[in-house]
């Protein structure tokens, strides 16, 4: 299981990326290696979920940095590479020989209408 991050939350403001920085200009790479079960993954995404991110510390967790990131498929099935879903913000998409990720620094401009955010915020 991969995830590719930018950020440090997701899925409804869990922790899913303790090593995120929004601005560094890298993306975090997160393998879970050889988790098969059904089991395993629900014990890891209630880590995640429920424990703030303690998920890092697992034995089967391993994260990676980098601004060019390429996911390649190496599935075979039948003679014929097996097609790959990938979720992106909840929106699934699929591919079959690879996923590339790359950062683009200051390409996207936000704008934000702070006294708004002020006045109906909780967090300030």
């Amino acid at each position: 299981m991969i995830f590719i991050n930018n950020g440090k939350l997701g899925g409804g403001s869990n922790i899913i990326n303790s090593h995120g920085v929004i601005n560094d200009g890298l993306v975090e790479v997160e393998v879970l290696r050889n988790v098969t079960t059904l089991l395993e993954i629900k014990k890891l995404f209630d880590k995640i979920t429920k424990k703030g991110g303690v998920h890092v510390y697992h034995e089967k967790y391993h994260c990676y940095r980098g601004k060019h990131i390429k996911v390649i498929n190496r599935t075979v099935k039948k003679g014929e590479k097996k097609l790959q879903i990938c979720e992106i913000d909840g929106e699934d998409t699929y591919f079959t020989d690879y996923a590339k990720y790359e950062v683009l620094p200051g390409a996207l401009e936000v704008i934000v209408d702070y006294d708004r955010m002020l006045r109906e915020s909780n967090y300030f």
